[in-house]
């Protein structure tokens, strides 16, 4: 039988991956989508800077909820018990 911690865990490190992954894939989406415009297909530029765009915002959204998951862990650390 498992943990309700164990299960919030397991879950958690399930989210936090597929999150990343998706992240990854929006970055490659962006160099793919670059490198394919500078090699002079027929892409669209507005397509390049919007999945430029899109790969900055999710990486900035990461970075934003690890700062603030890493703030509450040290609040949780610094309590009193």
């Amino acid at each position: 039988m498992e943990t309700p911690n164990g299960n919030f865990t397991s879950n958690l490190i399930d989210a936090l991956g597929d999150t990343m992954k998706s992240v990854n894939d929006l970055q490659g989406a962006s160099v793919d989508a670059q490198n394919r415009y500078q090699m002079g297909e027929d892409i669209p530029l507005t397509d390049v800077v919007m999945r430029m765009q899109k790969a900055s915002l999710a990486l900035e959204a990461t970075i934003q909820i690890r700062n603030k998951v890493l703030t509450a862990y040290q609040e949780i650390m610094n309590m009193p018990v």
